[in-house]
């Protein structure tokens, strides 16, 4: 029986961290929308969101959109595969009451052969794709990121600064998730030759 095989279409290992903060009174937060960032931080832990980050800023942005770019690219080249397989499947259903059964059979396993091993390269270069895209998150928060961090350390008088999924209990105080982004927007206002370089390393 012919058989047509179509195609389908996730770094680190955070340490487990219980961080006790000292809550600062309700009345001290005044507009909830001025709690993130808050140009008063005084506090040796920051927070921040990776994801955020990642989701808003202009780097961030790019980097997906040019994953999306490429991933689009996959999905057209498997359609125009999927179309041959099916013209093939069709035209072994027209024959198949015209020739010897034994040679009929022989068709349809190669068939069956060639639709698996296109099914699988499709996979591949599709988790091939998604530990690039995973890759280039990596790479933006080491050579774009991390010296950001660094120099906001400096700035607040920080002694650390860790993930916000990272804390059982924290003051909004203390993240500064949009002074980030606001940062990385300004340094890399034309991001072509930092996403170029992101690319490159992988």
């Amino acid at each position: 029986m012919v058989r047509c095989i179509f195609f389908s279409n996730c770094y680190w290992i955070f340490f487990v961290s219980i961080f006790c903060f000292q809550l600062v009174d309700a009345q001290v937060l005044k507009n909830p929308t001025d709690l993130p960032d808050s140009n008063k931080i005084t506090s040796p832990i920051l927070l921040i969101s990776k994801d955020q980050i990642l989701k808003k800023s202009n780097v961030g942005k790019a980097l997906l959109t040019e994953y999306l770019k490429r991933q689009e690219l996959l999905v057209t080249e498997a359609r125009v595969i999927e179309d041959k397989y099916i013209a093939e499947e069709q035209n072994l259903t027209q024959i198949r009451t015209e020739i010897d059964i034994s040679d009929f059979q022989k068709l349809a396993d190669d068939f069956d052969s060639r639709a698996e091993a296109e099914r699988a390269r499709r996979l591949t270069k599709d988790k091939e794709l998604r530990t690039k895209y995973e890759n280039w998150k990596r790479q933006f928060f080491l050579i774009g990121i991390t010296p950001i961090l660094k120099d906001l350390m400096l700035e607040l008088g920080a002694d650390i600064i860790i993930y916000k999924n990272q804390a059982l209990i924290y003051n909004n105080q203390i993240e500064i998730t949009r002074r980030v982004i606001s940062k990385l927007d300004a340094r890399y206002n034309e991001k072509h030759e930092i996403i170029k370089e992101i690319i490159k390393r992988q």
